[in-house]
C-alpha cells in the first residue's frame, strides 16, 4: 500500500487510455495495441465502470489493480512487455492467495480454489518459486524506486 501513492496515482489516472503494451488477439493471433487501463482492470468493463474505479482513491481499488499497478509503474518502470508482466504478476497473485489462506481463509472462489489446490500440491516448488520472485520484486523495486 504505501507504494501506491498519490503520484502513482495521478499518473495511472492521466494515462489511463494511453497504449501501455501490445497483446495477442487469441482468435486471429494479431498483436493488437492496449490501454493502460486495460492492464491494470479488466478488460470488459465499460466506460461508466472505468470512471467509477478511477475516480476512487488507489487505496481502495482491489490488490490486483494496485499490484498492476506497483508492478508496471516501479518494476517495469512504465515500459513492459506484456508475456513478461503476466508471468510476475500472476506468481505475486498466487502467493497473494497462499498468504490470504492464512490470514483471512473463509469461502473461496472458484478461481481462488484453483490457485490455492496448485500451490498446495506442488509446495516444494512454489516455495522456491515464491522465494525467487520475491527475491526479484523487492531487488527491481528497490532500484527503481
Amino acid at each position: 500500500n504505501s507504494l501506491c501513492t498519490n503520484e502513482v496515482y495521478e499518473f495511472v489516472k492521466a494515462n489511463i487510455n494511453t497504449e501501455s503494451h501490445k497483446q495477442k488477439d487469441k482468435s486471429t493471433g494479431v498483436l493488437k495495441s492496449q490501454k493502460l487501463w486495460q492492464l491494470i482492470f479488466y478488460q470488459n468493463l465499460s466506460s461508466e465502470e472505468l470512471n467509477k474505479k478511477i475516480s476512487k482513491n488507489i487505496s481502495e481499488w482491489d490488490f490486483s489493480e494496485k499490484f498492476k499497478t506497483v508492478l508496471f509503474y516501479f518494476y517495469f518502470n512504465k515500459k513492459i512487455y506484456y508475456s513478461d508482466f503476466q508471468k510476475i504478476f500472476f506468481i505475486g497473485n498466487d502467493l497473494h492467495q497462499a498468504r490470504n489462506l492464512n490470514h483471512r481463509g473463509g469461502n473461496l472462489s472458484i478461481g481462488q480454489q484453483k490457485i490455492v489446490d496448485k500451490v498446495q500440491s506442488q509446495s516444494h516448488k512454489y516455495y522456491f518459486k515464491f522465494l525467487g520472485f520475491l527475491e526479484d520484486i523487492t531487488s527491481k523495486l528497490n532500484n527503481n524506486i
